[in-house]
């Protein structure tokens, strides 16, 4: 475990490199690995994501080397005792209020962490069809998650690219962007209307409610990700 890093970047550029390989006897025991957490919690899912293979700098721009993964291997590698490198890139949007706070949410349970705070966001899959991985795609996934766990529905065009995250409990890789205020009100009630929406679909709701931190004010007495209280600071 090493802190949180937090870096301004006004560009990110992408390199994909080769997959990371594993033996027969890697791969059978990440199947074990999956059926037993999967087991634990059922809801998982072994969908494609982004595995970061390098970080660098050049002054304000962030060079990402990734490959192709998927989610039941980027989960191996937190077996006990064990430290296989895999670290996921994941986007987030940064969305603070009118009147200065900043938009959390509650994980609800059957998420890996229920209970936990932390900004709208999600794990970034490889693009489909070929199509090369840019900061607008990973921008586009960090508004598609804010729609999908709030209900709040904006443009990719409105997210501006802000910061990278590395390090902290588990390494992984994040880009934030900042998107523009709204009154809390207006999120609320766009939540309100989505939880109705999923629940009426019998769908998962990953967010159990949401929270309006004050700004710098990082002293919430709940449990939050690792990048949180550095990022407040920031804002």
């Amino acid at each position: 475990m090493s802190p949180v890093k937090l870096t301004r970047a006004s560009a990110v550029v992408f390199e994909r490199i080769e997959p990371q390989r594993h033996t027969a006897d890697e791969e059978s025991e990440i199947a074990a690995y999956w059926a037993a957490a999967l087991d634990a919690n059922p809801r998982l899912f072994d969908g494609p994501v982004v595995v970061v293979r390098s970080v660098t700098w050049q002054r304000d721009t962030c060079l990402v080397r990734w490959s192709p993964g998927t989610y039941a291997h980027y989960l191996w590698r937190y077996v006990p005792g064990e430290h296989r490198f895999a670290r996921i890139l994941f986007a987030s949007a940064v969305l603070t209020t009118l009147d200065g706070k900043l938009l959390l949410g509650v994980t609800a349970p059957g998420t890996s962490e229920p209970g936990r705070l932390q900004l709208s966001g999600g794990n970034v899959e490889p693009p489909a069809s070929g199509r090369p991985l840019t900061s607008e795609v990973v921008a586009e996934e960090a508004v598609r998650e804010l729609a999908e766990e709030t209900g709040v529905t904006l443009s990719r065009d409105t997210a501006e690219l802000w910061m990278v995250k590395e390090d902290g409990d588990y390494g992984d890789v994040g880009l934030f962007y900042r998107v523009p205020s709204l009154a809390t009100a207006e999120i609320q009630e766009a939540f309100t209307r989505h939880r109705a929406e999923l629940s009426a679909k019998k769908e998962f709701s990953e967010f159990e409610s949401l929270a309006f931190v004050d700004v710098p004010n990082a002293d919430d007495p709940r449990r939050c990700v690792d990048y949180l209280p550095d990022l407040l600071q920031r804002l």
